[in-house]
């Protein structure tokens, strides 16, 4: 039960939990360290530039558990500020080593969290820290989608965007879904959107998230929209599911967005398939036009694009005619597309400022 003011108690505890003193971003002693045996980051050097304290495990004669080596809640906030502000379009560094390292310093982030256990202590601080690095990970997955090259390790950022959800789930109910602050449930709304859509996979997850969620809650947009979304994509009603995408695309759920962009490729190339079978036929031909609605591309120029480097027969009044003896796996990212286009119009300031999302440091 909530004491009021975003702290709960540590009922049926004998201690009381650990507080961080660091006021900097990273700790006197390791910094100390650091520099001494030359072991700054390049992204930590130069003017502007701070050192940012480092993920590392307990190891034999140490401990990551000393109230000086850890930061307070809102001093972890504002490093993940720092890092998506001053950091994260570095103009000196590549996308990989700037990932890597915002990666690294997320974690020690949520590391000082969890030790601190700002989950019973500072839920509501905690959510916005975690809905923080949710966001980066989706947006790195998002990179990478578009950028097959990049050297990211997709399976690692999806286990973090995982685990943070659950763990965000985990907080949200310890609050009953109750927020001080308009602010705060918005911001809850769009991390259960994502949760959903992430679902889609697992149908026990699914029917956990809606029981778990009071029924006012998931009335309420986008996390309708996204459990209708889920149950299309399941039931593999693609014009359905396409309808539903863009109502997100118009209402800019950033993290969503992210997601959807980095599974349209599967989603496009099940539509293929299922066309091949369905609507095989060596004089008929189906709508471009109709095609690109439905794999959400913007011009019938995308759509014949598309269709080309899928291996279908374009006939010369761009009718697309399907054969049974399937099409080719699309590897490149196509152009054109509708929920692409809405990301890349996007600024570094507007990519930065839904990354860090909602401004209660002070709250």
């Amino acid at each position: 039960m909530s004491t009021g003011d975003g702290h709960f108690p540590l009922s049926n505890r004998d201690y009381q939990p650990i507080i961080g003193k660091c006021k900097l971003m990273c700790p006197i002693k390791e910094y100390n360290f650091r520099k001494k045996h030359n072991l700054l980051h390049s992204l930590e050097k130069g003017e502007g530039c701070h050192c940012v304290k480092e993920f590392h495990r307990s190891a034999a004669g140490e401990t990551v558990c000393h109230p000086d080596n850890l930061r307070p809640i809102q001093v972890l906030l504002e490093t993940a500020n720092y890092l998506f502000d001053e950091i994260l379009f570095h103009p000196n560094s590549s996308f990989v080593a700037i990932y890597d390292f915002i990666f690294d310093r997320l974690r020690s982030v949520r590391q000082d969290a969890v030790i601190q256990e700002l989950q019973y202590t500072r839920p509501q601080l905690y959510i916005i820290l975690l809905e923080k690095c949710i966001n980066f990970y989706c947006y790195a997955a998002y990179r990478k989608t578009v950028d097959l090259d990049l050297a990211i390790d997709m399976y690692i950022n999806s286990n973090h965007i995982k685990n943070c959800l659950e763990t965000l789930m985990d907080t949200y109910c310890l609050m009953s879904f109750k927020f001080d602050n308009p602010i705060l449930l918005k911001s809850c709304l769009k991390m259960l959107s994502l949760y959903v859509l992430q679902s889609y996979v697992s149908p026990e997850t699914l029917i956990e998230i809606l029981i778990k969620v009071p029924k006012h809650i998931r009335d309420m947009q986008p996390v309708k929209t996204c459990v209708l979304m889920c149950v299309a994509l399941r039931h593999k009603n693609y014009v359905k599911l396409m309808k539903l995408a863009t109502l997100l695309c118009h209402n800019w759920i950033f993290a969503s967005l992210c997601f959807l962009t980095t599974n349209l490729g599967e989603i496009r190339s099940d539509i293929i398939k299922m066309l091949c079978a369905s609507h095989s036929s060596k004089v008929g031909s189906f709508s471009a036009l109709d095609l690109r609605r439905w794999l959400l591309l913007q011009s019938e120029k995308d759509i014949i694009s598309y269709c080309k480097n899928s291996g279908l027969k374009i006939l010369p009044n761009n009718g697309i005619q399907f054969n049974k003896s399937g099409s080719k796996e699309v590897t490149k990212y196509p152009s054109g597309c509708y929920v692409l286009y809405t990301l890349q119009t996007l600024s570094k300031d507007k990519i930065v400022q839904h990354l860090k999302g909602p401004d209660m440091i002070n709250y």
